[in-house]
């Protein structure tokens, strides 16, 4: 069998950030869910995202830049695209209820970096052995030194109120509720969702993945979009 045809991308993404180990549900258990719900809740919904992307976008960078009428100095850059995608996302994510609060766009942007502080660790523990690296890098979420569970209580507390005004309100209309575009009414009508016991970290350790997975490459794409506009042409 060829390398490649062995190569398997999550089982990097296991070793280089074991989520596994530190979110309470392992997200590579269900990964053809999450690609079911990029697939269909993101990729799938873009055309209903344009009008909220764009406003989200000038909304914060006027908020972060505003009218620069005099020259000013922006770093870290990768600080201010998480800020500029993370509200974006967070819409998406848990809709417009939820996501106008800042402490939740404070969390959709921060998360990926106080993460990412724990993943600099160079593989080379791999050589010893193949998950020695996982496990060392996974000690400090595992003794109690995680940034996530500051996250996940915003996260929560933001996301339960509308959970239950979606359910008090599918109950009131019936069949003529009208279910929101984003994910957490995705996730809100899968089969095995019960109104009367919502589990609300599950929610989040569902979103936590994305969030993690989609403003880091979502904030690097802009950042090197603002870099590509700003340098000048050859």
């Amino acid at each position: 069998t060829k390398a490649h045809e062995n190569f398997d991308s999550f089982e990097v993404l296991k070793e280089l950030a074991p989520f596994h180990f530190i979110l309470d549900h392992n997200p590579f258990d269900i990964t053809d869910f999450h690609a079911k719900t990029t697939r269909e809740q993101i990729s799938g919904k873009l055309s209903l995202h344009f009008d909220k992307m764009q406003k989200n976008i000038l909304y914060c960078l006027d908020k972060w830049i505003g009218e620069c009428n005099e020259p000013r100095s922006i770093k870290p850059i990768w600080n201010f695209t998480n800020h500029v995608t993370a509200k974006l996302i967070a819409n998406i994510c848990i809709g417009e209820e939820a996501s106008q609060h800042e402490d939740v766009i404070h969390t959709f942007a921060v998360l990926t970096d106080d993460m990412n502080r724990f993943f600099f660790l160079p593989p080379f523990l791999s050589f010893i052995h193949q998950k020695l690296h996982e496990f060392v890098i996974s000690l400090p979420f595992l003794i109690g030194f995680s940034p996530i569970a500051k996250h996940k209580k915003i996260l929560i507390n933001r996301m339960k109120p509308v959970v239950e005004n979606r359910i008090q309100q599918k109950k009131i209309l019936g069949d003529s509720y009208k279910p929101s575009d984003d994910i957490l009414e995705f996730y809100m009508s899968q089969p095995d969702f019960v109104p009367s016991n919502v589990n609300y970290n599950y929610f989040a350790d569902l979103l936590f993945f994305l969030i993690i997975v989609g403003i880091g490459t979502t904030g690097k794409s802009l950042a090197n979009l603002l870099f590509g506009i700003i340098s000048p042409l050859p």
